[in-house]
């Protein structure tokens, strides 16, 4: 299928919890796929989601902790270093595109990072949805500018 991407993973039902280093590296895959196609949040789904009258996994997880867990891959690690994705990448002054661009001082020129910028977050927070993501990266260095959609920066 040219439009999807699958992971599979061994877990019976019923196995209980997952051992910690196959939770890890499902989760490192993850990120990597996310960043690397750059996926949005919204085209995540369980098997059971797509084909519910064939599929039932991942079965120890319930669709809350599920959904938990596929927005925690979305989030951005603080103390990370990121790299800016597109040209012209605004920053805000709070976490939304309802908040004002960030500038370099008091009326000064709006803060524009470019592509390939860097960056390092010291947090990330829920704000105003950007195509169905909500995560913000709240920046400290260069400079405390501001906030950044995470769907604009990737981990590096």
């Amino acid at each position: 299928w040219n439009r999807a991407i699958g992971v599979e993973a061994t877990h019976k039902a019923g196995q209980g919890r997952w051992p910690a280093v196959q939770h890890a590296a499902i989760e490192w895959l993850c990120r990597g796929l996310i960043a690397r196609h750059h996926i949005p949040q919204s085209r995540i789904a369980a098997h059971r989601w797509t084909a519910p009258t064939r599929k039932a996994d991942p079965t120890d997880w319930n669709d809350r902790a599920l959904r938990t867990w596929i927005a925690a891959l979305y989030a951005p690690i603080p103390g990370t270093t990121y790299r800016v994705l597109l040209p012209s990448s605004r920053v805000r002054t709070g976490p939304g595109i309802s908040f004002p661009i960030a500038t370099f001082g008091v009326g000064g020129p709006q803060v524009v990072l470019p592509r390939d910028y860097t960056i390092i977050s010291d947090s990330h927070t829920t704000g105003e949805p950007v195509e169905g993501n909500r995560l913000w990266v709240h920046i400290i260095l260069p400079a405390a500018w501001g906030w950044i959609h995470a769907s604009l920066v990737e981990a590096l």
